[in-house]
């Protein structure tokens, strides 16, 4: 999404000659930004996060559940 936004803001900006130059720079953008989301460790952080909040999610479904009437 990135990628595409970005390639969309430079298109406006008349940066490309061409459409298909804009689609080449735009996956070039997204493998870019793939590198730098791998290389950091941004993806297992959310990925902790993303089970903690499942957790929590659940454990409050749980609690605040009504009894069987």
């Amino acid at each position: 999404m990135w990628a595409f936004l970005e390639m969309l803001d430079r298109a406006l900006d008349i940066y490309y000659d061409d459409p298909t130059e804009a689609l080449e720079e735009m996956i070039r953008l997204f493998v870019d930004y793939s590198s730098y989301l791998l290389g950091n460790s941004v993806i297992p952080a959310l990925a902790v996060g993303a089970v903690f909040c499942a957790i929590v999610v659940e454990w409050v479904a749980q609690s605040n559940a009504r009894p069987p009437e």
